[in-house]
This record gives C-alpha cells, sequence and structure tokens, in this order.
C-alpha cells in the first residue's frame, strides 16, 4: 500500500461526520450503522458519532473496495422512520391534552372546595384520563378508575363534553363495568368524590 493511500486512509471524512449511520450501513457495517442512528437521535450524542464517524470512517471502512449497497441505506432510513414515529407516539402519550388539563384543573360547582383532580385521586384507584373527539366533533374527557359500588369493586367511567368553542365542559356520563347509571347515582359518586377529595 503505497504512502498516498495510507493517507487517504487516515484522513477525515465529510461523508461520515454528516452521514455516519447511512455510510457505515451502506459498507457493510450494519451494527454500527444501527448502532449510531439510534445513539445519534439525542443531538448531544449525534454530534459525537459524527465526529468519531468523521475521524475513523476512512480507515474503518472498505471504501474503493466494496461497492456500496444502497438497500441498506434504506433499512436505516426506515429505522429513523420507526423510531421518530415511536418517539412522537411516547411523547404525545405522556403528554396530556389541553382538555384534559383543563379537566383536572377546574372545580365542579357542587365541589368548590376541590379540583376534579383532587377528587378523582381521593376517590379512585389506578386512575386513567383519556380525551377524544366524538363522530359530532365534540371533545370529551373520561376518567377511568377504580371505587367500591355495593360493596363490590368495579370500574367507573366519568366523561365530560366540552362546548362548541371548547371554553367550558359539562358532566354527560357515568358507567360501572360499561353499564351507564342515571343521574341520581352519578351525583352521589360525585358528591362522595367530593367528600374524599384529597
Amino acid at each position: 500500500m503505497s504512502e498516498n493511500q495510507i493517507e487517504e486512509k487516515k484522513g477525515w471524512s465529510w461523508l461520515g461526520f454528516f452521514f455516519a449511520p447511512l455510510y457505515y450501513a451502506g459498507y457493510g457495517n450494519i451494527k454500527k450503522g444501527v448502532i449510531y442512528a439510534i445513539i445519534g437521535a439525542f443531538p448531544l450524542f449525534g454530534l459525537i458519532i459524527a465526529i468519531i464517524a468523521g475521524k475513523n470512517a476512512r480507515k474503518e471502512l472498505p471504501i474503493g473496495k466494496q461497492k456500496f449497497k444502497w438497500v441498506n441505506v434504506v433499512l436505516i432510513i426506515f429505522l429513523y422512520v420507526a423510531s421518530a414515529i415511536i418517539m412522537q407516539m411516547a411523547i404525545k402519550g405522556a403528554t396530556p391534552s389541553q382538555e384534559i388539563v383543563t379537566i383536572k384543573q377546574s372545580k365542579l360547582g357542587m365541589c368548590p372546595k376541590a379540583t376534579v383532580e383532587e377528587m378523582v385521586d381521593g376517590f379512585m384507584g389506578d386512575s386513567s384520563w383519556e380525551s377524544g373527539i366524538t363522530e359530532d366533533g365534540i371533545k370529551f374527557v373520561n376518567i377511568s378508575g377504580d371505587i367500591t359500588y355495593a360493596d363490590k369493586p368495579v370500574r367507573a367511567v366519568l366523561q365530560f363534553l366540552f362546548n362548541e368553542d371548547g371554553t367550558s365542559f359539562k358532566y354527560n356520563a357515568f358507567e360501572i363495568n360499561e353499564v351507564p347509571q342515571n343521574q341520581f347515582i352519578a351525583a352521589a359518586l360525585l358528591k362522595k368524590m367530593c367528600e374524599n377529595a384529597k
């Protein structure tokens, strides 16, 4: 191997710097390409990976000796897209909607001493909050949790509906084990929740 070839193998690689995961995968090092793609998803680590790849790509990869495999690049791009979708879903799932935040922080007219969140936390076990839009385009929030009814453990769901402009909401429905309950039972439940509010 000539001195020029040795120097070239040790030189800086801008392609490695800017496209580390794709560059490594394209030249057959799928494992390192995948690792770089995963770690590089985080900005600070991405910069570190870029510098490492820029410095080492020429001496680690069979540049000029092996045909570049574009199919491997497609696999890495697919990994990028899949990771982005998963991260977006995770962030969305971890961040409550504005409707949920509004109801959590609000106080009902029949319970001015506590927020709805305090009522739920003091009465329901394993509670969960879900927001969505009905077929008629009305925003809603469902609050699910474990309660005791008639001396038996049951799963209860409270539903609140927002008005058309989303500035206010009202109670809409109450279910026990997916069975709709009447207004009297719902009122009794809300009263009990108020009494037990933390």
